[in-house]
């Protein structure tokens, strides 16, 4: 078991999360066409075999004005050919420049999670994203996103739940460009229900990016989340330290 908690500590791994953070897989240049593959394998052998793998794509297309950004990872842990955690998940975003500080948004999302009990959740919503500061010369960024969405999710056993629901999505994020090595950002999701308000998800990543070389970048994250009313069975709140390498094109 303590060599179980070592091998998920040292790999990078994709996170068990009900909100899938956007925020952090937009990348801040003006290419058109962009992305990054993280990828990660890991497997050791005593009293049990224990295997984990897992990866993500993201896909960056910007044109006057719009922008397309498509999402899709996929993660599973296994012990002695027993899955103990699978999870993916594919999200597309479109954006609108309406003006110089004001975007519009739409988005889909697909995703299940065997941890957190979701057989499937599916949502898709709108909005605005809100340019609050750019200081450039600083290379400090601030945005806020206000979106609502309609989401269905079918939950597993044992309460076998299926749920149609109206969520508002909002966000604050932030980011500080040292240099040309090291950037840091932080982001700060709420997702209540509007007809009951004690029903909603919280979730926080803070991450520390250290620039390799032009392709190559090394990242350590910190994530909080908490479900106000989870499936049954599954943790109401859950904390994770990673860190991950990944390969930008």
């Amino acid at each position: 078991m303590n060599r179980l908690i070592f091998l998920l500590m040292m790999i990078p791994i994709v996170l068990p999360a009900q909100i899938i953070n956007v925020e952090k897989l937009r990348t801040p240049d003006s290419k058109p066409f962009q992305g990054h593959i993280d990828a990660s394998f890991a497997a050791t052998r005593n009293a049990n075999r224990i295997y984990r793998w897992g990866g993500s794509l993201s896909l960056d297309w910007k044109l006057p004005k719009q922008r397309w950004l498509f999402l899709a990872s996929l993660d599973q842990l296994e012990v002695n050919q027993n899955v103990v955690q699978s999870q993916a998940y594919s999200h597309l975003r479109y954006n609108y420049d309406l003006t110089p500080r004001i975007t519009s948004e739409a988005f889909s999302q697909v995703q299940f999670n065997r941890l957190l009990k979701i057989d499937l959740r599916s949502l898709s919503g709108a909005g605005l994203r809100f340019k609050i500061v750019r200081a450039d010369t600083a290379k400090t960024r601030l945005f806020l996103g206000i979106a609502g969405m309609y989401e269905y999710e079918e939950t597993a056993a044992p309460d076998n739940r299926n749920n149609r629901d109206w969520r508002l999505s909002t966000y604050l994020s932030s980011a500080f460009i040292a240099n040309e090595t090291l950037s840091i950002t932080h982001i700060s999701y709420f997702q209540p229900r509007p007809d009951e308000l004690d029903d909603y998800r919280i979730s926080t990543e803070t991450q520390f990016r250290l620039r390799i070389t032009k392709k190559i970048s090394f990242t350590l994250a910190y994530t909080l989340a908490y479900d106000s009313r989870p499936p049954e069975d599954a943790t109401d709140t859950f904390s994770t330290f990673s860190n991950i390498l990944r390969y930008d094109f």
